[in-house]
């Protein structure tokens, strides 16, 4: 993997951030229940975010006309399978916010709030994975930097 590679999951996963973003305050509208474990998400949203943004300007500085190998190698492939892992999390993560809030016809606002308590354990799990990943990609651009 080069730099470029990267550089495009990064952005990938940095629209996947967004998105997953806004579905959670579409989300936190309807859902009074869960309040602080959304909002404790948006924030580890921002975090990553933050990372992201990071790593993106890092990447587009960098110089990809020479081909990685040896551990460095090993570690841009490692980074874009991190990449890859976290934006499939997210889009899993907005999947689930999208299901919960959708509208229907008959008995909406119980049926949403039955929806929701399910939900408040995969957006639980969700965070801890976004928490991970952030802290992963942090650690990632920590090492690249040096």
């Amino acid at each position: 993997m080069d730099p470029l590679s990267i550089t495009v999951s990064v952005a990938t996963l940095l629209g996947c951030c967004i998105s997953a973003g806004v579905a959670l305050r579409k989300f936190l509208i309807g859902a009074s229940e869960v309040k602080t474990v959304v909002k404790s998400m948006m924030a580890d949203l921002r975090a990553l975010r933050s990372v992201l943004e990071s790593m993106e300007t890092t990447f587009e500085e960098m110089n990809s006309d020479r081909p990685e190998t040896g551990h460095i190698g090993a570690h841009w492939v490692n980074l874009f399978q991190l990449l890859e892992d976290s934006q499939q999390s997210l889009i899993s993560l907005q999947l689930v916010l999208e299901d919960v809030s959708k509208e229907v016809k008959v008995l909406d606002s119980a049926r949403k709030q039955l929806r929701i308590k399910a939900a408040a354990d995969q957006i639980v799990i969700c965070r801890q994975e976004v928490q991970t990943y952030k802290d992963a990609l942090q650690l990632s651009l920590q090492t690249i930097t040096l």
